[in-house]
């Protein structure tokens, strides 16, 4: 195991980015806000937006039920809305356009028809990360969304970001495995290299029930892997959960 640590570091090189860090604030009952600016400074999150032109890379620790279809060995959950809020000296602007590697067409509560949402996969249980560490791991959690277009001019006063899931009806096989159990869930801003370790092993995504629901996966960003880097960058990614890895 040792060595497939080490070898998936050699594959991925050092992060770019110089601010991956897990965050204090979490969000509980299915939405909440999160101030960035609590365990990093804003000199540092420019820096980061601009070095990742613009794009933010968020872990996240999916602290769910087994509820539904889930399972030990795969939770899940959908996202309605990620807004990045940043107050510059130039003038306030809000960030909306997210994604992650995962869709599912899910009935919202209220609504008449199914509309396609990103999801987010992983296992259930916390991690009780410590907000503010840079010797945080980033195979602590299970899943990525990405903010993008976060650059505007100006230098960064207030920043946060604002998460809200998606509440459904818990009827259908889609409804009741895309739910929220009203968990602490759990972020980090992540390095490139620790984002792509994250979404390439598509934990909780293997151990879904696709022949009773239904969700689309889409490959990761950046530069499609061989079949052999994956095999073993899956092992490796398990191993850094519980023994600390890359940023």
């Amino acid at each position: 195991m040792r060595v497939l640590f080490l070898l998936m570091m050699m594959l991925y090189g050092a992060a770019s980015a110089a601010l991956p860090t897990a965050l204090t604030d979490r969000i509980y009952r299915g939405s909440g806000s999160i101030d960035v600016l609590q365990d990093a400074t804003a000199s540092e999150l420019q820096r980061y937006l601009s070095q990742n032109r613009g794009e933010l890379m968020l872990g996240v620790d999916l602290n769910e039920s087994t509820s539904g279809l889930e399972s030990s060995d795969s939770v899940g959950v959908a996202t309605r809305e990620i807004t990045l809020s940043i107050v510059k000296t130039s003038g306030q602007y809000t960030f909306s356009d997210f994604f992650t590697n995962t869709t599912a067409s899910i009935l919202e509560a209220g609504a008449d028809d199914s509309t396609e949402f990103y999801t987010m996969f992983g296992t259930p249980g916390s991690n009780q990360l410590t907000g503010g560490s840079s010797d945080f791991s980033a195979g602590a959690f299970d899943d990525v969304v990405r903010l993008q277009n976060g650059e505007a001019e100006g230098d960064i006063l207030p920043a946060s970001f604002n998460v809200s899931f998606l509440v459904t009806p818990g009827k259908s096989d889609n409804e009741t495995s895309f739910d929220y159990s009203a968990g602490i869930e759990e972020f980090a801003i992540l390095g490139s290299a620790g984002a792509a370790a994250i979404d390439d092993a598509d934990l909780g995504i293997s151990g879904a029930t696709p022949t009773t629901m239904s969700f689309a996966v889409s490959s990761p960003t950046g530069s499609p892997r061989p079949w052999w880097f994956l095999i073993l960058l899956v092992p490796a990614i398990l191993v850094l959960r519980n023994r600390g890895g890359v940023a």
